[in-house]
């Protein structure tokens, strides 16, 4: 773990290269990112499955001990060759972004996960108590997610905002996220609930050459989010066939 997520302290200028995750753990992270930690470059990773992982590459919001006093959020961080076997544990996600800004993520493949791909929202509390006055005004932004590859996956993206959340709604914002070059298969196409993207309170959204391929749903966009673009995009073999999907009340 890089940094510690009960008090919101981090660590800077970190480098983890070329390393294999072996875990017997259930429901545990691969490595961690966590606090003010900022400047991590984690690379050439090789997560080894079966594993019964919640997420092999998990940055996360800190200062959870108790969030009115601030919490703090990790920034410059950078991912890159990362390569996963089967996740066995029904809610496992690849990769998971809470509360974090400032994310680069390059050449990453899930062999299979039995949930979300690529999971990014802005974390339980929203920015409501955020000390970091970069996210406090420009909120979740410039995360860019290029050359992702789900092999076989439960769901593609779920981005979330929260705006929904108590005690008061929080109006959270997120700005250029941009997926490119990503690929998607659904391995539950006849489950109702499967969809290749989700993006739910969330405004400003990128998709760029992206294929989502045998999933349920192509993409689900909440009718409070806008300003979302998808760019030269492919959507295969869907049961519901529309490209997009309108979440009514949401």
């Amino acid at each position: 773990m890089i940094g510690d997520y009960g008090v919101g302290t981090g660590y800077s200028n970190i480098l983890i290269d070329n390393i294999a995750i072996i875990s017997n753990k259930t429901d545990g992270n691969g490595i961690v990112v966590t606090g003010d930690s900022s400047n991590v470059i984690i690379r050439n990773i090789a997560v080894l499955g079966p594993n019964n992982l919640a997420s092999p590459i998990l940055v996360h919001w800190g200062g959870a001990n108790d969030p009115t006093a601030g919490t703090t959020h990790p920034h410059n961080i950078q991912i890159e060759n990362l390569k996963c076997g089967t996740m066995s544990l029904a809610t496992a996600t690849g990769l998971t972004l809470s509360g974090a800004y400032d994310v680069s993520i390059n050449n990453v493949i899930f062999d299979n996960t039995v949930l979300h791909a690529v999971y990014v929202y802005c974390g339980d509390y929203g920015l409501l108590y955020a000390t970091d006055a970069n996210i406090k005004v420009h909120g979740i932004h410039n995360i860019k997610i290029n050359n992702v590859t789900g092999v076989r996956v439960g769901y593609g993206i779920y981005v979330d905002m929260f705006r929904n959340l108590a005690p008061t709604p929080a109006k959270e914002t997120c700005r250029n996220i941009v997926f490119e070059n990503c690929s998607f298969r659904g391995n539950a196409p006849t489950n109702d609930a499967r969809y290749g993207a989700r993006i739910r309170y969330s405004d400003n959204i990128t998709f760029k050459e992206c294929v989502f391929d045998n999933f349920y749903q192509n993409a689900i966009i909440s009718l409070s989010s806008n300003d979302n673009v998808f760019e030269n995009c492919q959507f295969l073999n869907a049961r519901v066939q529309a490209a997009v999907n309108w979440e009514i009340g949401r």
